[in-house]
């Protein structure tokens, strides 16, 4: 899960975000890359995110991880003004 924020909001405060919003099936939300260079705008960051999806009592579905990950989004939009990437 990657998006593009402002430089000036710190990884921490977009990983507590997640975190605090995350959907039962999230197991652990983990910053994988910090970048800045070609194709990310003057004055933002790419910030990408592992998310590891569990359920031990079933299999998930494609629609409970698309479901999960819409949320995700939703909050680094909101909370954020993130764009997605």
């Amino acid at each position: 899960l990657a998006a593009e924020v402002d430089e000036a909001i710190s990884y921490e405060a977009v990983l507590e975000g997640l975190c605090r919003q995350q959907p039962p099936i999230v197991a652990e939300i983990g910053l994988f890359d910090i970048y800045r260079g070609t194709g990310v705008e003057a004055g933002k960051k790419s910030l990408a995110f592992r998310v590891l999806f569990q359920d031990t009592r079933k299999t998930l579905t494609e629609a409970e991880i698309e479901s999960a990950v819409s949320k995700l989004r939703q909050v680094l939009q909101q909370q954020f003004n993130a764009k997605l990437r």
